[in-house]
């Protein structure tokens, strides 16, 4: 990246900028810029994910890519929030952008591999795909019960949700800052 602070704050300026437009988004989007801010691409996902081409995959080497998760109001009303996926970090480590953000709601999170090496990397994405497996886990059995009608109200069944989706994010989020000696700088700002 350029050492001139000219490039920084302009790049900074453009990636918030493109970050606040989709920050309370439904639909995931992801902007990928070169080093001296500007933009290469720009995609549009769904409610879950943004798909890749190979070319769009070819040039994230040393760029910035940023993004959002999908915000939803109920979950962000309980202090809900998210963290880059086990699939966010397999593609910050295989096509190397010298950073990848994430943006929800009032949250930025940043992160950038540093010195990992492969099998500490591979050893990182298995644990976080093990919370991943987790939390879908939970989420199987509470919906269960709801098609069961085991909930007594529809306010029982979101409670339960959340407080599922909130246990398995305060965990995700424990595991970034416990593993960070691996080789990768994981940050996190409340704006």
């Amino acid at each position: 990246m350029p050492n001139d602070s000219r490039y920084k704050s302009l790049l900074e300026r453009k990636l918030r900028e493109c970050e606040d437009t989709i920050s309370k988004n439904s639909i995931e989007t992801a902007f990928l810029f070169d080093q001296h801010g500007e933009l290469i691409f720009e995609k549009k996902g769904n409610s879950g994910t943004v798909r890749f081409s190979k070319k769009e995959l070819s040039q994230m080497h040393g760029n910035i890519l940023t993004h959002n998760h999908s915000y939803n109001i109920l979950l962000a009303t309980y202090g809900i929030h998210s963290v880059f996926s086990e699939s966010d970090l397999h593609l910050a480590y295989n096509q190397k952008p010298c950073e990848i953000r994430m943006v929800i709601g009032d949250e930025r999170h940043s992160f950038q591999w540093t010195h990992a090496n492969k099998v500490d990397a591979n050893h990182f994405l298995k644990q976080l795909l093990g919370i991943e497996a987790g939390a879908e886990a939970a989420h199987k059995k509470i919906d269960a019960r709801l098609y069961a009608q085991k909930y007594k109200t529809h306010e029982e069944y979101l409670i339960a949700e959340y407080t599922t989706i909130k246990k398995y994010a305060d965990r995700a989020i424990k595991f970034f800052d416990d593993n960070s000696n691996i080789g990768y700088i994981f940050k996190k700002e409340v704006v």
